[in-house]
């Protein structure tokens, strides 16, 4: 049997009908018939307006969860091959999305947003579990069918975020509820905004979450460093003072004889269990 997490890319077409103010536009990735494992696949591509360039993709999902990523990657193979058309230097777009859950046919709608909030489909892209190929019953019936309408709310960053200490049992949790049929995660578990990135923008934080939801449907991630780094707090409250903190605690003699396993596994610890610990203080000396 296979993988439940692989999925098998069955078709990357262009949206039916009239493309209105779409000049041109591309999928690079996924493939068709490409297979994709993990947690993770990436949407890749390009799109150029007729008239107007415009300034992000939006993919819907049938289920009515909606993500968006900016244009502006550089695309200078687009620009050479369109001559002429808006923004086509900077046409590209790069999106990496949560894989759907073992056992769901998946369906993305793309359409490219303008500033005045006209949108034009461009694109479908069906994912379909390797586990379920085979004949479509309803295959005749699934082109061009169009994203659900929206009905949800729109997502300015996360609703809870999931933080504790290494080897405490976050990562398990963080699996437990991406199962969860209301419950949608970004498709990086640690995001360290609040922490090493938050250089990068309070855009680029929120474009790692759906830009919306289905109503009764919630979004969050997973940092656990959030627990320990000084100025994540007062970030975390700026930011998202509504959002709930769910914390993982762990006995501290089990989490550390764990995580001593941990580091052994991975080659960077020569010492004994009873020597490592010795060694602690010495080894943090200096730092913050």
């Amino acid at each position: 049997m296979s993988d439940p997490t692989t999925r098998l890319i069955a078709a990357v077409s262009p949206a039916q009908g009239d493309n209105g103010p779409i000049r041109a536009s591309s999928i690079d990735a996924p493939r068709v018939g490409e297979t994709t494992g993990g947690d993770s696949f990436v949407v890749d591509g390009w799109v150029l307006g007729r008239d107007a360039a415009p300034v992000a993709v939006e993919i819907d999902e049938r289920t009515g969860v909606c993500w968006r990523a900016p244009l502006g990657r550089a695309r200078p193979d687009v620009a050479a091959a369109h001559p002429g058309a808006p923004a086509a230097e900077e046409s590209g777009f790069r999106i990496e999305l949560p894989a759907p859950r073992p056992g769901v046919e998946s369906r993305l709608v793309l359409s490219a947003v303008w500033p005045d909030d006209r949108r034009a489909q461009f694109a479908l892209i069906e994912l379909e579990p390797t586990t379920l190929a085979g004949p479509d019953p309803a295959g005749a019936d699934r082109a061009g069918t169009a994203a659900a309408p929206r009905t949800g709310r729109e997502v300015a960053g996360p609703d809870f975020v999931l933080i504790g200490a290494q080897r405490g049992g976050t990562t398990s949790l963080h699996r437990y509820l991406g199962q969860h049929p209301q419950i949608v995660l970004p498709a990086t578990k640690e995001l360290h905004y609040f922490s090493l990135f938050h250089d990068r923008g309070a855009d680029w934080y929120r474009t790692q979450f759906p830009a919306s939801l289905p109503a009764g449907t919630i979004t969050g991630e997973a940092t656990p460093y959030y627990l320990f780094h000084p100025p994540a707090p007062r970030r975390f409250r700026a930011f998202a003072p509504n959002a709930k903190l769910i914390v993982l605690l762990r006995d501290p003699v089990d989490r550390a004889y764990s995580h001593y396993h941990h580091e052994r596994r991975g080659g960077n610890e020569p010492l004994s269990f009873e020597a490592a610990v010795a060694a602690e203080v010495e080894r943090l000396r200096g730092e913050v």
